[in-house]
């Protein structure tokens, strides 16, 4: 496992799954045939991870990429295709999948019938990728993209957790933790990720004061196709933890209104890497803007909607 894999591995383990690095994928005959690939060995996935409470299966493939020009989209397609074959090999990808789902079932390593959601781990996107479009493409396919900014915002919880024997979390600490002290500052932000970030900062900012919006309006507003809601909802967090980051203080910045989006039933969603903080966070700012909100034992709570919900 090299060190951007150990990294990733880390920051999905603080939010609940198990990782396993190196996984390799035991294609049947009839599978090497379907993909042409008739003699290959047994195909690697750089990380697999599971979450029992969800029981969902991420098949990762990492590209640090640091040092070079980044992950390159456009025109819809990743190049080169060849250092991208599950994402640009439909048939390859299928089999890939469901040989991975099946041989973690069978071994008794997740429960059965797993959901299982092909990731992206990228260090660097390069400036020349059609940004959007890639976010777009995720979405579309009901992929994830675990992206610099993504990293970027667990690296940050994680100087905050208490110490772990671990190269990638002691770093995060050294560099990240004493960004605290008044004569630091936290890394620069890449300018892409602002470039993201505002997209999502101007849509949300358009929600009037006392008006509500559904993360499916957001997608739509943001390109995504249908059941884009997620990747919106996640569009948010990760604005949301960056605006946190710069300044700590201001858990609610007028310029970013991010509580007015709630599910379609006025249900109150957190996308928030599981920080249960957040749900009362949005209550509390949701009654000060004149909201009922309506609270259910051992369920989230829901907001009334508004007339103007969309």
């Amino acid at each position: 496992m090299d060190a951007f894999e150990s990294l990733i591995s880390m920051l999905l383990r603080h939010e609940g799954y198990w990782v396993a690095p190196s996984f390799k994928v035991v294609l049947s005959k009839e599978e090497k045939r379907l993909v042409g690939r008739h003699s290959t060995p047994r195909w690697e996935l750089d990380l697999v991870a599971y979450k029992g409470a969800t029981n969902e299966i991420l098949a990762i493939e990492c590209k640090s990429v640091l040092d070079s020009t980044g992950v390159v989209f456009r025109n819809g397609a990743f190049e080169p295709p060849e250092r991208y074959k599950l994402f640009s090999d439909e048939v390859l990808r299928r089999a890939v999948l469901e040989c991975a789902t099946r041989q973690l079932s069978e071994s008794g390593a997740c429960a059965a019938s797993p959901k299982i959601t092909l990731c992206l781990a990228a260090g660097k996107i390069a400036k020349k990728s059609d940004r959007a479009g890639l976010e777009r493409h995720f979405a579309d396919l009901n992929w994830r993209l675990l992206s610099p900014e993504w990293v970027k915002s667990r690296l940050l919880a994680a100087s905050k957790r208490g110490y772990e024997n671990d190269v990638a979390f002691v770093v995060s600490k050294l560099l990240l933790r004493g960004a605290q002290n008044a004569n630091d500052q936290l890394p620069e932000e890449p300018e892409l990720t602002r470039g993201s970030s505002t997209a999502v900062e101007d849509v949300v900012r358009s929600i009037p004061s006392g008006s509500l919006r559904s993360y499916s309006w957001l997608a739509e507003r943001l390109g995504y196709a249908s059941g884009g809601a997620r990747a919106a909802g996640e569009r948010i967090a990760e604005a949301t933890k960056w605006l946190w980051a710069a300044n700590p203080q201001n858990v609610f910045p007028e310029n970013f209104p991010w509580w007015r989006v709630v599910g379609k039933q006025g249900k109150l969603h957190t996308f928030f890497a599981g920080d249960e903080k957040e749900c009362p966070r949005q209550v509390s700012q949701l009654e000060l803007e004149g909201h009922v909100i309506r609270r259910r034992k051992n369920s989230a709570p829901r907001v009334k909607l508004p007339g103007d919900f969309e």
